[in-house]
């Protein structure tokens, strides 16, 4: 079993009808990346990268059941209903294979284990502050949660990547996983 107090980096993605609705990478040396809100009428689908010193990795890791790790893999449910969805966390432990959690159901559908969407609805209620900040620093201040709080504590000129070159990247790396997957598979059954 994975050791989560080596957890160093993890990332969740979700998606829902072929669109990204979210992207969060929190990693142990404070660098946080944010796209979208996880719904599918989120306006800004732009990727923001910053630091932060508020100990959100720490919080999240804190937050993180050992149980969790029985749901690691690839799932696929048999009857997907409404709009095809896609999760995936990713966690880089240090001298372990990293693991990941693979998803695919239905937006009417049973979806992932409440323990996996617990870590989710964390991941956003912990960078949803500073993620509503970097939008309006860059001026995409359209979300009615925006507060305009003071941005002394931001950095200078947070990164906007568009969401065409987030989508790319970020199926590419999903792939590169499932390919791996399906090698180390391969070798197994042999």
């Amino acid at each position: 079993m994975a050791d989560i107090k080596n957890l160093k980096n993890i990332l969740i993605t979700m998606e829902a009808g072929g669109d990204n609705l979210l992207s969060i990478r929190l990693s142990e040396d404070g660098s946080l990346h944010r796209m979208g809100s996880g719904t599918l009428n989120n306006p800004d689908r732009n990727l923001y990268i910053g630091i932060n010193k508020d100990g959100l990795f720490d919080k999240l890791k804190k937050s993180i059941s050992k149980n969790i790790f029985k749901y690691a893999g690839y799932y696929s449910s048999n009857e997907i209903k409404g709009l095809k969805c896609e999760l995936t966390i990713f966690f880089q432990i240090l001298n372990e294979e990293d693991t990941v959690f693979n998803f695919i159901y239905g937006s009417e559908s049973i979806g992932p284990p409440p323990e996996l969407c617990d870590l989710i609805v964390n991941a956003v209620n912990l960078t949803n502050g500073w993620w509503l900040k970097q939008r309006g620093i860059t001026g995409n201040k359209s979300d009615e949660y925006w507060s305009g709080d003071k941005k002394s504590d931001l950095p200078e000129r947070p990164i906007k990547i568009n969401e065409s070159y987030l989508s790319y990247k970020i199926k590419k790396l999903i792939k590169k996983i499932k390919y791996l997957f399906n090698e180390i598979f391969k070798f197994l059954i042999k």
